[in-house]
Parts: structure tokens; sequence; C-alpha cells
């Protein structure tokens, strides 16, 4: 009888150890799909790490058990795979990321037969320079070397660019290489290129004037003369410009513009509208030069 309730708690835990060994198996392979994607968030990252740590008590619990210890190697290493995964993490969403720029040639360096090219480049904050080694040939090709997109780490990406590219690239543009997709940025600049990109990674901020009703309520003016009373804490007295963004993904309430741009209020008035990218404001005009946006979203805002 001892014999095989032996023999049934050993199958018993068999089939329990079979369970659990799925259910790593099944995260882990969730896990390897998953940390490729730009926004995952740290809370899976803590997860992994607590089942590890649970794993690791359990798997040693049961080690001390001389008939547990090799239905439990296969385990152990899928803990090692996770832990793998997670600690990698880290370096495969850095490495991932880079940033191209626009680059313009300032200087050309010869030295002990070896030649460099130094570029200029912008970011959103400052401008720095970029200098890379090249081949004879490309050193004396006048026509390429003028302007280039080149990764943060000064690889080239394309020579010879057009005044397109150079206005798209301006202040650099963020890339997410393991899935091969261009997050961009939010600029203007950028935007005039690549409006959904800029739309489905940062939204659309659209700038509208308000009356003031009281301390705590403003009354904002829409198109088409719609108005809409929105809840917001002000000092203002007099009418202000305030804005929200009109992707419901980044919608986070309304905002009041910084009073550097209250200059603005009378053309925006105006047209009813206007953008801001970048702490700037664009008028309709300029901007849908380019495209419409306001048709295609605006009832999300209305």
């Amino acid at each position: 009888m001892d014999k095989q309730n032996t023999r049934d708690k050993i199958e018993k835990d068999a089939n329990i150890n079979s369970y659990f060994a799925t259910l790593l198996i099944c995260l882990s392979v969730f896990w390897f799909v998953l940390f490729p994607i730009p926004d995952i968030k740290e809370y899976v990252v803590y997860a992994m790490l607590v089942l590890v740590i649970i794993s690791f008590i359990f798997v040693f619990y049961k080690y001390s058990v001389p008939q547990y210890r090799f239905q439990f190697i296969p385990m152990v290493v899928l803990i090692i795979m996770m832990l793998f995964s997670i600690f990698s993490y880290d370096f495969i969403s850095v490495s991932s990321n880079y940033y191209s720029y626009y680059g313009k040639l300032i200087e050309k360096k010869e030295s002990d037969n070896s030649y460099y090219l130094v570029y200029e480049c912008k970011a959103k904050d400052n401008n720095f320079i970029k200098t890379i080694e090249v081949s004879k040939e490309q050193y004396f090709d006048t026509t390429l070397i003028q302007a280039v997109i080149l990764k943060d780490d000064g690889t080239v990406l394309k020579w010879g660019i057009n005044q397109s590219l150079a206005n798209k690239y301006t202040y650099g543009v963020l890339n997410f290489e393991s899935v091969f997709s261009e997050i961009g940025n939010n600029t203007f600049d950028y935007a005039r290129y690549e409006p959904n990109v800029v739309f489905s990674n940062y939204g659309f901020n659209i700038v509208f004037f308000a009356e003031k009703v009281d301390d705590n309520h403003l009354q904002v003016h829409f198109f088409n003369d719609i108005d809409k009373s929105i809840d917001i804490n002000t000092d203002y007295n007099d009418d202000i410009l305030v804005y929200c963004n009109i992707n419901p993904d980044y919608f986070d309430g309304w905002h009041i513009c910084d009073k550097s741009l209250i200059s603005n209020l009378d053309k925006i008035k105006e047209d009813k509208y206007g953008y801001l990218f970048g702490g700037q404001i664009y008028f309709k005009d300029a901007v849908e030069e380019h495209w419409n946006i306001v048709e295609e979203y605006k009832k999300h805002i209305l």
C-alpha cells in the first residue's frame, strides 16, 4: 500500500511538473516574441523576474529529493533561458533603437593616407559633429558627400540626399531596427513628410482659443463655431490659447499654451485652430498645405 501511495504521489508530482514545465515553455516563447516590441511595459520584466525567483525556489526545493533530480533539468534550462531574455532586454532595446540624422559636409581631412569627412548634424536641442573615415574614392567624390543621412554611431545610411530628405531628417529620426520601423519625431519638419507616422507615434496637438468663464472653466471655440466648456484652472483674465492631442491614444486632457505664444491669438481666432509642434504654433494654412489631418481626425475631440 505504501509503495502504491508513493508511486501515485510521484506520478501526481510528475504531472504537476509537466504542467509547470509547459507553462514555463509558453511564457518563455511569449517573452521572446514580445521583447522586440518598442512600447513593451516594464511590468512585464518585473513579472518575469518574480516568476524566475519563484521557479528557482521550487526547483531547488524539489532538487533536494533524489528521485526528482532528472525531471527538473529541463526546467532549470528553461529558467536560464528566461533569465537570459530578461537580462538581454535592456541591451536589445537600446541597441535596436537608433537615430538617423541629416549631415552637412563642413570639412575634409587627410592624414597618413587616411581620409576623413566631417559632418555637422542637428538635434532638437543642439548641433553636433560627426567625423567618419572614408575611402579615397569617396573622399574625392564631390557629388555624393556634400549631404548624407547617417546613424548616431557615424554609419552612413544614404549618400547624396535631396532637399526633401534633408528637411525630413533635420532634427533626427528615431528608428527601431529589430522591427524595421521608423518611429520618427514630433517636429513639423518631419510631419510634413510622414504625417501618419507622427500621428500614430506621437499624435497631433491642435490649438484653439478660449474665453475664461471663471477660475475653473474655459469656453473653447472649435471648428464650425462649435463651443465646449472645459474644466481647467487658470489665473488668466483675457482670452487664451489651449491645446489637446487629437489622437485618443495620446490624449491627456487640455493644456494652456505658454504665455510666450499669446501673440498668435488673433491668427488662431481667425483660422479657428492651429497646430503645436515642439513648443511652436504653426498656422492652419502652412500645415495643411501638405495635408489636412483635421478633417480626418477632428471627430475625436468634438
